[in-house]
């Protein structure tokens, strides 16, 4: 059932992605607001303007409303030249003015004014509002007072806080430098997600880590369990600060969800008796700072991620999978789960799945012949089949465990397989392995495979791992010249 489970994860997380029409208006309107803050007739214009997102929006971890409540995008507005010497309501008020010299943006800028920000409400269908953070970098001095900000992210900024009646003060932060180490706890090491120039782009994301993922049903879990009480909901940086801290590489969503809620309160420090949740990349920036005022922000934490976890712990022991809907419909409301289904082609399908794996392996080599994932050749294929593969079972250390014929007993599941080709063909030559994998397993992780794959240890080898219980089809072709001079019979693999 954890598969079936960990798929319904993944098409959950799809579906609760905002859609195509509402990042379209999303974009539409950071791209005007932007514009208007940064053209040439700007007042703001002499301080060099930099825009950028920042918030789930950048993340990718934003998640649609569960009824009409609308959701936040995310602005920083940067005075850099010149704005050094001005102080904490200047550039509040610079920022402000110039959006209420747009008529629609003056219309649409919410009252009274915001302690932080400037928050213009899109109403009718678009269902959102934008908050604009004012803020400026810091200076030389500033970063000798804030001595252990992690210099490998020097973006810092000041942003305006308003304390009271032209009351207003600077606070630290650094919105890149977050997104930047958020990357990385996403293990996106060689993507290079985040632009840097006058107006930046709100980042795609075409395909979704295993972390954000997690993080968005986290946040529609919060978003159930505080239907009625958002007040104390736990805020979406805390839940995703956490969730990135405790992230330790899974690649398996079911996986990484029990890893994160296992683990999601061990970065929460006490310092002096003060419960902090640390910005990663300013160290004096608390995530959790209204906790000290508020026990009950505190406990509504708490008692939600025992919540989760109670939950997370019911679901994984169900083994009927009428229950598992039941119980996730209470997780994270019947209308998502029920699309994410209609993804999967419905509960019917689900279940047909269920009952194939259930079944006996099919050891016919009749059976695996038409396998509509086997994608054929891309070279005119020889008549004969004169290569042999060979087959050596091996430990997780590569350490030799013994031999396996095609078609024969089952294996274990996490054992390692090493195919050789062996072939009158004189080197140098090109190996090319087909690798197919049948069954519910390989079908449910979306592992079926069936392209043609480079070798990857030595003599033109491939080493693969025993990870999904079925028959499994493996095949070798050798390339010389750009023509495939040779090719093997199909070997069949049986795991448990």
């Amino acid at each position: 059932m954890k598969n079936v489970i960990n798929q319904i994860f993944i098409e959950i997380a799809n579906e609760l992605n905002i859609t195509d029409s509402q990042r379209g208006a999303i974009r539409s309107a950071y791209n005007s607001v932007a514009d208007w803050l940064n053209r040439n007739d700007s007042e703001l214009n002499i301080y060099d303007v930099k825009i950028y997102s920042q918030g789930s929006m950048k993340l990718g971890t934003v998640i649609k409303p569960i009824e009409n409540d609308d959701y936040d995008v995310d602005l920083v507005c940067q005075l850099n030249e010149k704005a050094s010497s001005l102080q904490a309501e200047e550039v509040k008020q610079l920022v402000g003015n110039r959006l209420k010299q747009n008529q629609t943006y003056k219309k649409l800028l919410q009252q009274p004014e915001g302690k932080k920000c400037w928050t213009l409400n899109y109403c009718d269908n678009l269902n959102f509002h934008m908050d604009i953070l004012p803020s400026i970098p810091l200076t030389t001095e500033d970063r000798r007072t804030y001595s252990d900000i992690n210099y490998e992210f020097i973006e810092s900024i000041k942003a305006t806080n308003k304390k009271g009646e032209h009351n207003y003060e600077f606070f630290q932060t650094n919105p890149h430098g977050y997104a930047e180490w958020f990357k990385i706890r996403m293990m996106q090491y060689n993507q290079n997600l985040f632009e840097r120039s006058a107006i930046e782009s709100i980042p795609e994301y075409p395909y979704k880590t295993t972390l954000q993922m997690v993080i968005q049903l986290l946040k529609r879990h919060r978003d159930v369990v505080f239907i009625n009480k958002q007040d104390i909901a736990p805020i979406s940086i805390i839940i995703t600060t956490l969730s990135a801290h405790a992230y330790n590489n899974e690649i398996d969503i079911v996986d990484a969800f029990k890893g994160i809620i296992d683990n999601l309160d061990k970065n929460i420090e006490n310092v002096l008796g003060v419960k902090w949740v640390k910005n990663p990349v300013m160290s004096k920036e608390n995530f959790a700072n209204k906790w000290e005022k508020n026990l009950n922000l505190e406990n509504a934490f708490y008692n939600w991620l025992k919540k989760v976890r109670e939950d997370f712990e019911k679901l994984m022991s169900l083994t009927d999978l009428d229950k598992v809907i039941q119980k996730l419909y209470l997780m994270f409301t019947q209308k998502t789960v029920d699309r994410a289904l209609n993804n999967l082609d419905g509960i019917d399908k689900l279940k047909s799945y269920i009952r194939e794996a259930s079944l006996p392996i099919v050891y016919s080599q009749k059976d695996l012949e038409y396998v509509p994932q086997k994608k054929p050749a891309p070279w005119p294929l020889p008549s004969w089949n004169t290569v042999k593969i060979k087959c050596q079972l091996v430990d997780n250390d590569d350490k030799y465990i013994g031999e396996y014929s095609s078609n024969s007993y089952s294996i274990d599941k996490n054992i390692g397989l090493n195919f050789y080709p062996e072939t009158s063909i004189k080197k140098p030559y090109i190996a090319r392995w087909q690798i197919t994998n049948t069954g519910y397993e390989a079908r449910i992780n979306q592992c079926l495979r069936g392209d043609f794959e480079k070798s990857n240890i030595e003599n033109g080898g491939r080493h693969e791992d025993t990870s999904y219980t079925g028959s499994h089809i493996v095949q070798c072709f050798i390339l010389k010249n750009g023509q495939c001079k040779a090719k093997s019979k199909e070997f069949i693999v049986n795991i448990k």
